[in-house]
């Protein structure tokens, strides 16, 4: 029998004929989870999608928010997470989702909020409000739907999907955005889902591990060594550094104030970007952290050379290697029924995270440069060649932890990690910031001291438009569709220090995002360092007749 199909989920006590109530204990990643929504609900994730109806199907607000209350219905019964709650039990030791089909089969007023807006501009600072205002979402509600009325253009519309971290990710959003937006535009006629089955498709990660047919010794055994391997490759990496940064021993105790901004190329510039990488067998995801570690290197070099840096600083972050973090797709190493029957984007939170490391700043010639001097141009820094040699060093990590025979054991060690955090947002629940913590900066040599430094966090998610496709209905036989999605944008509640670049193509244009925790990272910096890892883009592989790598 396939692991997910031996489901944890049991009935309440309290169900009855007429009200079907479930509930499960949350699995590891999802406590994880958890634990960052109580801290002010960190990582809570937000999609913005813009949309357009044709003059046909365009029948008003009104018509519209009946739409948007039916599709939301049947969304929460196909992925019933999100109309799920949690409850804790114990003191907060455990904590169950609980789900009922009374929840699933109404909304409830807190669910949906509807309103009309002036233009494109308010609609963004509604959801900035949103992003950094006073939490929205809580135990008792997990994701909220929101569609703002274009005023300036009555065509188009704002849909805004707000979603606990706890049981989304960056596959299951595109699944819940794809599908709201068809079945706003085409309902199923007796569409009907079986509630135990789409339940069951809710597993938490550690129950679809897909070697659950192995003896319980060989499945210990396997984590032992995982947990073994994992412990070791974390011991080797020490020090690092990232972005001039303002960091206290207050700081991982202050909720994140979210920032965000972003660059985009054109059609033409975007091809080529992506045919260079495929040129050197590599792609977009493999690079781009060295090019933004490139970009790392020229600010630094900007600030030492205005004398903005001391040389001690300089010389520091000379040696010191540098290492990307990022989130990892679980779910095409999961239970393979399970991925085939819905799960390859099924509304939970199913993902690991990975490390890359490089040994050191790409400097180049530029390593002895003296305060006064100017700002060498980016070949000084890096040649191509360099560039490719350091991407393929990237793949290399990738492919050594994805293709390892203990990958999943590797990979869920880092889910059990949790418990200092878990004590630091507890902490923080009980009394907010400790009182006897120093609000002294500390410098970047004292931030090494205290463990790894990441450059940055982030991940490439690839042609966004293979997810979420433009037009609707997906399923139309007349080849005439009613609803065209316009364009779409993720927002973040970041973490305390989070500095994270994405990156994603839609409609053919790369488009490169930062979000970053504003009380620890000043904005103009992150945006000079965003501006640095366009134009490196730009450089290395922006152009029609690319240079060739010397390897």
């Amino acid at each position: 029998m396939s692991s997910w199909t031996k489901s944890t989920w049991k009935p309440r006590p309290d169900s009855q004929p007429n009200n079907a109530c479930f509930e499960r204990a949350l699995g590891p990643l999802e406590t994880s989870f958890y634990w960052d929504s109580v801290f002010n609900r960190t990582a809570d994730t937000l999609r913005m999608a813009e949309f357009a109806l044709t003059e046909e199907s365009n029948r008003g607000f009104s018509a519209v928010k009946k739409d948007i209350e039916r599709s939301w219905i049947s969304l929460k019964h196909e992925f019933p997470l999100l109309g799920a709650t949690l409850e804790e039990r114990n003191g907060s030791s455990e904590v169950f989702f609980t789900v009922s089909e009374e929840r699933l089969r109404t909304c409830i007023s807190e669910e949906i909020d509807s309103r009309t807006v002036e233009s494109a501009e308010e609609a963004r600072a509604i959801v900035e409000v949103m992003v950094n205002g006073p939490p929205i979402l809580s135990n008792n509600l997990l994701a909220r739907v929101s569609v703002f009325h274009r005023k300036d253009q009555p065509s188009h519309y704002y849909l805004v999907l707000l979603v606990a971290h706890i049981i989304t990710d960056g596959m299951a959003n595109t699944t819940i955005l794809r599908t709201f937006l068809d079945r706003m535009s085409s309902m199923p006629e007796g569409l009907r889902w079986d509630m135990k089955e789409r339940l069951a498709l809710a597993s938490p990660v550690e129950d679809l591990d897909p070697l659950q047919h192995l003896s319980i010794a060989t499945r210990r055994w396997r984590l032992a060594i995982g947990r073994t391997i994992a412990t070791n490759r974390f011991k080797k990496l020490s020090g690092g550094h990232t972005l001039p940064r303002k960091i206290t021993p207050r700081t991982p105790f202050t909720p994140a104030y979210s920032g965000s901004t972003a660059v985009m190329f054109s059609v033409e510039q975007s091809s080529n970007i992506i045919r260079n990488c495929r040129k050197y067998n590599l792609t977009f995801g493999n690079v781009y952290p060295v090019l933004a570690h490139v970009a790392l290197a020229r600010l630094l070099c900007r600030r030492f050379i205005s004398g903005e840096m001391s040389s001690e600083e300089w010389e520091y972050r000379k040696r010191e290697p540098l290492m990307t973090a990022g989130p990892l797709n679980l779910r095409p190493f999961l239970d393979p029924e399970w991925f085939k029957r819905g799960g390859s984007g099924s509304p939970l939170v199913a993902i690991s995270f990975f490390y890359y490391t490089l040994p050191f700043m790409p400097l180049g010639s530029a390593s002895s440069i003296a305060p006064g001097d100017s700002l060498p141009d980016f070949d000084k820094f890096m040649s191509l060649g360099r560039l490719v040699l350091r991407s393929h060093m990237i793949k290399q990590q990738a492919t050594s932890l994805m293709k390892h025979p203990l990958f999943s054991e590797i990979t869920s060690t880092r889910l059990l990690a949790n418990e200092e955090k878990t004590a630091r947002i507890k902490k923080w629940q009980a009394g907010g910031i400790p009182e006897d913590l120093s609000d002294q900066p500390l410098s970047a040599l004292e931030q090494g001291k205290r463990g790894v430094v990441a450059s940055h966090g982030g991940s490439s998610f690839g042609n966004v438009d293979l997810f979420v496709p433009l037009n609707y209905p997906l399923k139309n036989k007349k080849g005439d569709s009613t609803l065209r999605l316009v364009s779409s944008e993720t927002f973040l509640r970041c973490r305390p220090t989070e500095l994270y670049l994405g990156a994603a193509t839609s409609q053919r244009k790369l488009r490169i995002h930062v979000f970053w925790d504003v009380n620890v990272f000043e904005g103009a910096i992150v945006k000079e360092w965003l501006e640095e890892v366009g134009k490196a883009i730009e450089f290395y592989l922006g152009q029609d007749d690319s240079r060739q790598a010397c390897l």
